[in-house]
């Protein structure tokens, strides 16, 4: 499974490409044909049916942001999701497969330099099992010491942990808010008409892409 370094830097984009699209709302706008009987689009003059044309296009702007909005908000519970199953999998990693309760019970109340040593002694001898007991044991007890010293030995014990840290990193901004904050509003339907008719391939091509 990726890393959470790698999980969060997929989503991310995925997520920074939906924030672009809401960019792109309001040329699509431009190009939705107001739903009108050739009756009543025939005692329209011009005017009256670009204002029609931007009140629908703002509606389908709306509903089309609603709907990015809704995308980018499953993607982050994904991603958490996504975490979550990658930090049971690190813990699993880190977790000795045969080992007794007394031995976590004597490494729960060992000295910190005795456990030092035990897992220095562990993996020295190749006993995986022994060395996971004196980390873990280091790791519950918050013997940063000890800690330190066993990702210096075992580099990838290092890298669980920091994926552990990036996990537990607290979060800058709900996703709703971040979505707000960085995406384009919904454009007006002043904003529509005053711009976007000048255009209509580019709109109509944009449209295409968007549904």
């Amino acid at each position: 499974m990726p890393t959470i370094f790698e999980l969060k830097k997929s989503y991310g984009a995925d997520q920074a490409k939906l924030l672009t699209s809401t960019f792109d709302i309001a040329v699509a706008a431009g190009a939705i044909d107001a739903e009108l009987s050739d009756e009543v689009r025939a005692n329209l003059d011009a005017k009256s049916d670009q204002n029609v044309r931007a009140a629908q296009g703002f509606i389908w702007g709306a509903e089309a942001r609603q709907m990015i909005k809704d995308k980018y908000l499953e993607l982050d519970l994904e991603l958490r999701q996504a975490i979550d199953i990658r930090l049971e999998e690190i813990e699993e990693e880190l977790r000795p497969e045969n080992a007794s309760f007394a031995d976590f019970a004597a490494a729960a109340a060992a000295p910190e330099d005795a456990l030092r040593i035990a897992l220095d002694m562990s993996l020295s001898a190749g006993d995986e099992d022994g060395a996971l007991v004196a980390f873990s044991a280091a790791r519950q007890r918050n013997l940063e010491q000890v800690v330190a010293h066993a990702v210096t030995i075992r580099e990838d014990w290092g890298d669980l942990l920091g994926e552990i840290a990036e996990a537990e990193a607290e979060v800058d901004m709900e996703p709703g808010d971040k979505f707000e904050l960085l995406a384009r509003p919904t454009p007006t339907a002043a904003e529509i008409k005053n711009g976007l008719f000048s255009a209509p391939q580019t709109n109509a091509n944009t449209l295409g892409k968007m549904q």
